[in-house]
């Protein structure tokens, strides 16, 4: 899941942009939840945008909580807004403090 600041979609009415997210196992820090999605942050700028496609079970996943880490230093993303957040999909803005990198939500 590779976005920076834009993100292509198929037309202004659809909001799913093109391309297939891959999925995959890995190891993490438990404490930072059961799953993460790796961002890709390709250019500098002050905010970055991701869609994450999931399939949330839970009846509410509004109510969750979406913590965005940098994977260079390990630290929670204090500036970053879920801006949309359903069982199909999420849509994260933050603020991308080590630059262009790798962050996981």
């Amino acid at each position: 899941m590779s976005h920076g600041s834009r993100v292509d979609c198929g037309s202004k009415y659809d909001r799913v942009p093109r391309g297939i997210a891959r999925y995959a196992y890995g190891e993490w820090d438990r404490a930072l939840g059961n799953h993460r999605a790796v961002i890709r942050v390709t250019a500098a700028g002050d905010a970055a945008y991701a869609w994450l496609p999931w399939r949330r079970r839970d009846a509410f996943p509004q109510a969750k909580h979406v913590m965005v880490v940098d994977a260079q230093s390990g630290k929670p993303v204090e500036n970053s807004v879920v801006a949309a957040c359903n069982r199909e999909y999420g849509e994260i803005v933050f603020q991308p403090v080590s630059g262009p990198g790798v962050y996981y939500a």
